[in-house]
Order: structure tokens, then sequence, then C-alpha cells
């Protein structure tokens, strides 16, 4: 870059300092004049050569700026497509973690109803086998097979009743749920 600033610059001092040294060679033989006639004529030589030379330098200086301008404004809308992509693939990437975010908490709730629904079946599974215990306690007083107390910690499935279940069944299908729980009276047959 400091390069490419320098050598028009080195250029343009160079150009400039062949106006005086031509004058030099033209008129050198002549002596140094003590009159301002001559020395407005020389100014005037010199300027007349030396103002195109600068302002063609000062063109091409605004040339080169342009240039430059047109270079770094490309380089930015470069950089400004660059960035849009990466934003358009940060907005890919958000959409995708918010899509799994909202699996994770669709897999959450489904957890939350399902413990909540198993939780609650085996609630019903513990009510049932109270309600069995209930019923059939008046007949597993006098069984020597089953223990005195009744614990809830015990597998609820099995609830010490096994050998109870065929006189159990056969009742089942002579009641409903209602009349294990009492809620209606069993009816006269």
């Amino acid at each position: 870059m400091i390069k490419s600033i320098i050598t028009p610059i080195a250029t343009i001092i160079l150009i400039c300092s062949l106006a005086p040294l031509a004058y030099y060679f033209n008129f050198g033989h002549l002596s140094i004049s003590d009159k301002p006639e001559n020395w407005g004529v020389f100014g005037d030589y010199i300027g007349g050569i030396l103002n195109p030379i600068l302002s063609f330098s000062a063109f091409i200086g605004v040339l080169i700026t342009v240039l430059l301008q047109r270079s770094q404004l490309q380089q930015t809308q470069s950089q400004l497509t660059m960035t849009k992509e990466e934003l358009e693939l940060t907005r890919v990437e958000l959409r995708r973690s918010a899509d799994a975010q909202a699996q994770q908490i669709e897999s959450v709730n489904i957890q939350n109803f399902e413990a909540t629904f198993f939780n609650l079946l085996n609630r019903f599974e513990s009510q049932i086998a109270h309600i069995i215990r209930v019923y059939l306690e008046k007949e597993v007083k006098n069984d020597n097979n089953v223990p005195s107390a009744f614990s809830f910690d015990r597998d609820i499935r099995y609830c010490g009743f096994e050998h109870l279940r065929p006189e159990f069944n056969s009742e089942v299908r002579h009641s409903t749920i209602k009349q294990l729980i009492g809620e209606i009276p069993p009816q006269a047959a």
C-alpha cells in the first residue's frame, strides 16, 4: 500500500524538477538577471509547465482515491454478504435449536404424564388391593397362610391372597365394583 503511494509521488517530484532543469539547459548560458520582468517571465515559464503537470497529478490522485474506495467498497460488500450468510446460518441453527428444545419439552411433558398416570395406576391398584382385603377379610382371618397384618409395602399384585383368587373371581362375576365398594347394595337374586 505504501509503495503504491510513494511511486506516484516520486514520479511527480521528478517531473516537477525537470522543468527548472530544462530551463537551465536552454538558458543556462545567460547570466542571472537583475530585472524583475525577466523573473516574471521565468515564473510564467515554470508555472506554465508545472501547473498542468500538478493538475494532472492531482487528477491522477483523485482517480487513485476513487479506485481505492471502489475496492474497499467491494470488500465491504463481500464482507456484508458473508455476514448475511452467517446470520442466515445462525438463524437456521437457532430454529433447529428451538425445534429440539420444543421436542425436549414435549418429551418431558409426556414423561410427566406417564409418571402421573402410572402413579395413579399404582394408587388404583393399592385401592383395589384394599377393597379386596376388606371384602375378603372375614375369610382371611381364619386362614393360616395369610399374615395377620396387611402391609402396603408388599407387592400389591400378590397381596397375600393368591390362594383365594378362584373364589374371588367367582364372586366378582356376580357383583360389580360399586357393590364391592358399598355404594349400591347387592340385588336380591
